[in-house]
């Protein structure tokens, strides 16, 4: 009898999961090398050796509407801190709903996002995008989905692949955050320092923090005050003045005095946006998958093309193919048809019912 190919093991047995960690641990530490060109470029080969190219096709117009916090960050590093906030929601609604004691050791996914089973990494991706096509925190969007569907009945708290659902693709959340976003006490301190007052170059990102911020000032000093100076600092003196105008801004910066001394307003005031190269958006080395026209404009296109050859260079030396993906499909597609071929030689395909005709 012809042996029986077996079928592939579970995603998360031993063996896979040690082969997912030794591709995870060799990505840290290529991440936490001197280079910042080495870094994006494992970045990039890894995303494209596990993602889907279809929704890589959707960053750069994403890069544009995700909550402006993680506008300087790679879609990669969006997904990561995405996947940060899903662990630790999971775990606190299991500590509130169900064993706070258990809550610490629960793992829907693993620790790490780069050790995620392909399914799970595309699955955490596709929601990371869902919250960005609605501009929704992180942190609000899946705290939204959670309450929806414990609210709903769930019995089990929703995995990665349904979280979009949760919410309706996203609207409860957009429909929430509009209502209750409160602005006017927003810290921003551990944001990127592309949106520091020193590094103030007119970038499309840096004038969507300023017009969120705005909002929440309302035109008073008070509140305008802790954003001329300290690690809040983004607004250089020169736009605030456009904005908020002479009287408001002079007010201010009299509070910035009196909170932080002379020295700490002068330092201030000195700034005016020194920045004079472009920065990188958070498509920087997806051009492959991007709209032509998205990136005819881009003052970066460039460096993005050489990004994107770097990429594709390490993703043959790491994988041996310029496409994984596409290669790991074939091979499962050969496997399944190999494994059907020898079922039916060995007698143990299972016959489809044939149907039955009336004879009138």
């Amino acid at each position: 009898m012809t042996a029986v190919k077996p079928k592939p093991t579970n995603k998360y047995s031993p063996v896979i999961a040690a082969r997912r960690r030794r591709i995870a641990d060799r990505l840290d530490t290529e991440r936490a090398g001197d280079r910042a060109s080495a870094k994006i470029v494992a970045t990039i080969s890894f995303v494209r050796a596990h993602i889907d190219p279809v929704k890589l096709a959707e960053e750069h117009a994403l890069t544009e509407s995700c909550w402006v916090e993680y506008a300087y960050m790679s879609p990669f590093e969006r997904t990561e801190k995405f996947h940060g906030v899903y662990l630790k929601a999971f775990r606190d609604w299991w500590g509130k709903c169900k064993d706070v004691n258990a809550a610490p050791f629960r793992l829907p996914v693993p620790e790490r996002f780069s050790e995620c089973a392909e399914e799970d990494l595309n699955s955490l991706w596709a929601a990371r995008q869902c919250a960005d096509r609605v501009g929704v925190p992180y942190r609000e969007f899946i705290r939204l989905a959670f309450e929806q569907t414990t609210a709903g009945g769930w019995k089990r708290f929703p995995r990665p692949n349904q979280l979009g659902a949760a919410t309706k693709n996203g609207e409860i959340a957009r429909d929430y955050w509009d209502r209750w976003g409160n602005h006017q006490s927003m810290s921003i301190e551990g944001w990127s320092r592309m949106f520091r007052a020193e590094n103030y170059s007119g970038h499309q990102q840096q004038l969507r923090l300023h017009e969120v911020l705005e909002k929440g000032i309302r035109g008073k000093a008070i509140n305008l005050s802790y954003y001329l100076a300290g690690e809040q600092h983004v607004f250089p003196e020169h736009i605030a003045r456009r904005r908020f105008g002479d009287e408001v801004v002079n007010e201010a910066l009299d509070i910035v005095s009196a909170r932080l001394g002379d020295e700490a307003m002068k330092e201030a005031r000195e700034i005016a946006g020194r920045a004079t190269t472009p920065s990188a958006p958070g498509c920087f080395g997806y051009r492959k998958f991007a709209v032509a026209s998205a990136c005819e404009q881009c003052p970066m296109q460039k460096a993005c093309i050489q990004i994107e050859g770097m990429s594709t260079t390490k993703l043959v030396e790491d994988y041996a193919s310029e496409d994984p993906r596409r290669d790991r499909k074939r091979e499962l597609g050969r496997a399944r048809v190999a494994r059907h071929r020898a079922l039916k030689r060995a007698g143990l395909l299972k016959q489809k019912p044939q149907d039955v005709t009336h004879p009138l």
